[in-house]
Protein backbone atom coordinates (compact mmCIF):
# COMPACT_ATOMS: atom_id res chain seq x y z
CA UNK A 1 0.00 0.00 0.00
CA UNK A 2 1.73 3.55 -0.72
CA UNK A 3 1.59 6.00 1.82
CA UNK A 4 2.24 9.53 0.43
CA UNK A 5 5.11 10.68 2.71
CA UNK A 6 4.12 13.92 4.36
CA UNK A 7 0.22 14.57 5.59
CA UNK A 8 -0.35 11.49 7.36
CA UNK A 9 2.46 11.47 9.66
CA UNK A 10 2.04 14.79 10.21
CA UNK A 11 -1.66 14.59 11.67
CA UNK A 12 -3.11 11.66 14.16
CA UNK A 13 -5.97 10.81 11.94
CA UNK A 14 -3.91 10.92 8.82
CA UNK A 15 -4.14 7.15 8.74
CA UNK A 16 -7.12 4.75 8.91
CA UNK A 17 -6.27 2.85 11.75
CA UNK A 18 -2.41 2.64 13.96
CA UNK A 19 -0.25 5.49 14.28
CA UNK A 20 2.78 6.53 12.15
CA UNK A 21 5.10 4.48 13.77
CA UNK A 22 3.04 1.41 12.50
CA UNK A 23 3.81 2.77 9.04
CA UNK A 24 7.08 4.05 8.94
CA UNK A 25 10.64 2.72 10.55
CA UNK A 26 13.25 4.25 12.16
CA UNK A 27 15.48 4.22 9.02
CA UNK A 28 12.88 6.51 7.41
CA UNK A 29 12.44 9.18 9.97
CA UNK A 30 16.35 9.41 10.21
CA UNK A 31 16.57 10.27 6.74
CA UNK A 32 13.21 12.40 7.02
CA UNK A 33 15.27 14.19 9.79
CA UNK A 34 18.39 14.26 8.15
CA UNK A 35 17.41 15.75 4.68
CA UNK A 36 14.77 18.41 6.73
CA UNK A 37 18.88 19.38 8.51
CA UNK A 38 20.13 19.81 5.31
CA UNK A 39 16.73 21.96 3.84
CA UNK A 40 17.38 24.05 6.83
CA UNK A 41 20.85 24.35 5.90
CA UNK A 42 20.85 25.24 2.79
CA UNK A 43 17.91 27.73 3.68
CA UNK A 44 20.08 29.69 6.65
CA UNK A 45 23.33 29.90 4.19
CA UNK A 46 20.94 31.21 1.43
CA UNK A 47 19.56 34.10 4.04
CA UNK A 48 23.18 34.69 5.20
CA UNK A 49 24.91 34.97 1.72
CA UNK A 50 21.71 37.60 1.20
CA UNK A 51 22.69 39.23 4.14
CA UNK A 52 26.37 39.64 2.84
CA UNK A 53 25.99 40.65 -0.35
CA UNK A 54 23.84 43.63 1.00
Amino acid sequence: MFVPPNIPARYPNGFEAGAPTDFYTAGEADLAVRIAGEIVTGGSRMVLYKEVSR
